[in-house]
C-alpha cells in the first residue's frame, strides 16, 4: 500500500507540474490541445457497443459509460469554475467538482454529452483571453491552488487519465468483442 501511495504521489506531482507548465502556453496552443483532447475522447468512445460500454473489468470498477459520464460532468462543472475564478470569485465549497456515477448509461448519450462539454470548455476559454483574474484560486484536493487558466489545463490532464482508463478497460480480460 505504501508503494502505491508513493507512486500515486509521484503521478500527482508530475500532473501538477505539467498543468503549471502548460498553463503558460499561448491561447492558440491551448486551443490546439483542447481540440486534440476532444479528438482523443471521440476516438476512445468510437464504435462501442452498449455491451462494451457497460463492461466492468472488476468488482467496484467503473465501466466505460461511467467513466465518460464522470468526465462530462467534471468538465462541465470546471467550466463554470473557470468562469467564476476568471471573474475574481472563488466558490465557497471544498473539493473538486466531479461525480462518481452509480449506473451505466446509454453510450451514445454519454458520448454526445462528453463531446458537448468540449464546446462548453471552449466557451469558458474565452474568459481566459479577456484579461482574466489569475490571482483568484480554488484548491484541488491533491494538487493545491489553481487559477482559472490552470483549471482549464487541468481538464486536459483529467481527460488523459480517463482516456487511459478507458483503454485499460478495453484491454481487460473478458472485454466483449465488437
Amino acid at each position: 500500500m505504501a508503494n502505491r501511495l508513493t507512486k500515486d504521489s509521484e503521478r500527482v506531482l508530475q500532473a501538477k507540474a505539467w498543468v503549471l507548465e502548460t498553463a503558460n502556453q499561448t491561447d492558440e496552443q491551448l486551443a490546439e490541445i483542447l481540440s486534440a483532447e476532444r479528438a482523443a475522447c471521440e476516438s476512445a468512445l468510437s464504435g462501442l457497443s452498449q455491451e462494451q460500454a457497460d463492461f466492468s473489468p472488476g468488482e467496484g470498477e467503473w465501466c466505460i459509460s461511467q467513466v465518460g459520464r464522470h468526465m462530462a460532468h467534471t468538465q462541465h462543472a470546471i467550466s463554470g469554475l473557470i468562469q467564476m475564478l476568471a471573474g475574481g470569485t472563488s466558490p465557497n465549497v471544498e473539493g473538486t467538482p466531479g461525480i462518481v456515477p452509480s449506473e451505466p448509461f446509454e453510450i451514445e448519450a454519454v458520448k454526445s454529452g462528453l463531446l458537448s462539454t468540449f464546446d462548453v470548455l471552449a466557451s469558458a476559454s474565452g474568459v481566459l483571453r479577456a484579461d482574466p483574474d489569475l490571482d483568484t484560486t480554488f484548491k484541488h484536493p491533491w494538487m493545491g491552488d489553481f487559477n482559472a487558466r490552470q483549471w482549464f489545463v487541468f481538464c486536459f490532464a483529467h481527460d488523459r487519465i480517463h482516456i487511459d482508463q478507458i483503454e485499460r478497460i478495453k484491454d481487460s480480460e473478458g472485454y466483449p468483442p465488437a
